[in-house]
């Protein structure tokens, strides 16, 4: 096999895991949630302070799925801009592939701040009531 033919294959093999990992990074937030929504307590603390003292309390509501509903938006916005990519790489179908998978790299690290948050936030209220 050319060497130009195998490079442009194992850039194409390395965005689809790139979409695979991104992929199960979204179900893995979205499980969280629906995981940790039943064990919500009835009042949620919407805003804490630098104590950890809560300044605003509200009922639990669907609002809490705003997060991965927010981070499957931003994945569709991702995929799109991929779209755009491939299309305009035309000539230099090596220029595209590395811009893909730099997209791809850079919403898997987006994505794990938003797990991050999940974790740390939403987690220690649903299980402490």
């Amino acid at each position: 096999m050319p060497r130009k033919g195998l490079e442009s294959l194992l850039q194409e093999k390395a965005v689809s895991l790139l979409l695979i990992f991104n992929g199960i990074l979204l179900v893995a937030s979205w499980v969280m949630s629906f995981l940790a929504y039943p064990n919500l307590p009835p009042s949620v603390p919407r805003m804490i302070d630098f104590l950890g003292r809560p300044r605003l309390v509200a009922g639990r509501s669907l609002f809490f799925f705003f997060s991965p509903l927010l981070q499957s938006a931003l994945f569709a916005a991702c995929v799109l801009v991929l779209k755009k990519i491939l299309q305009r790489s035309t000539g230099a179908r090596a220029r595209g592939s590395l811009l893909q998978e730099a997209v791809l790299l850079m919403y898997i690290f987006v994505q794990l701040i938003f797990i991050h948050v999940q974790r740390t936030i939403i987690y220690p209220v649903s299980y402490t009531h």
